[in-house]
């Protein structure tokens, strides 16, 4: 689905992603896939919802444990959608996950990233019903 080849499979190089999962819009020449891989610890037990929001093909993966040979894409977006525009598309935004406070749970983000504009944020619902962004 999306323009490099290469994507999802093969990465290079090493880049720092925000620690808030927000790459605010700006303008790129890079062509290039990225993946971030990370353990996930939530701070509440119950229910989370997650949605993804990007200018270009981006999936979250998450697993029911720490090893990410078991994770599963819970949230993607096909082509493309607004900035923080979480209902473009209906895969935007995850069933509920039932996740443990404190338990550790493989989490991964993928993104392709063509030429142009760019953007990639990621946000949950805690089972509280606040939202983070």
């Amino acid at each position: 689905r999306a323009l490099n080849p290469r994507f999802p499979n093969q990465f290079e190089g090493a880049d720092v992603w925000p620690s808030d999962l927000d790459i605010p819009e700006r303008d790129t020449l890079r062509y290039q896939p990225e993946r971030l891989r990370a353990w996930l610890l939530p701070p509440l037990t119950g229910d989370y919802t997650f949605w993804v929001s990007s200018d270009e093909p981006s999936a979250l993966l998450l697993g029911p444990d720490d090893k990410p040979v078991n994770a599963l894409p819970i949230a993607w977006v096909p082509d493309w959608s607004g900035y923080r525009n979480w209902n473009q598309h209906a895969s935007q935004q995850s069933a509920p996950v039932r996740l443990e406070a404190g338990r550790r749970y493989y989490f991964e983000a993928l993104r392709m990233q063509n030429f142009g504009g760019e953007h990639f944020t990621v946000r949950w619902q805690l089972p509280d019903g606040s939202v983070e962004e």
